[in-house]
């Protein structure tokens, strides 16, 4: 599990992720992971630095996404 959303902790903390050694077992650098957008940017008018922070936070979480699909055995997943 991937914690994602208005309350998520800090990737650097234990809570964001089960288990907790998820991301280092597959190779994956938490400090690219981005949890929300930087929302003040659209009261700064950043609109395209705002766009540009959500293209590469789904970016990520895409491939995060396929690199766990393919490489853990799965019941269910979902995004």
């Amino acid at each position: 599990m991937i914690s994602c959303g208005l309350t998520t902790p800090s990737v650097f903390s234990e809570k964001f992720v089960f288990p907790p050694d998820l991301f280092e077992k597959h190779c994956l650098r938490k400090k690219d992971y981005i949890t929300k957008p930087t929302w003040q940017l659209i009261e700064q008018n950043r609109l395209e630095s705002l766009y540009n922070q959500i293209l590469a936070m789904l970016k990520v979480r895409a491939k995060v996404a396929l690199k766990l699909l393919k490489d853990e055995p799965w019941d269910f997943f979902i995004i």
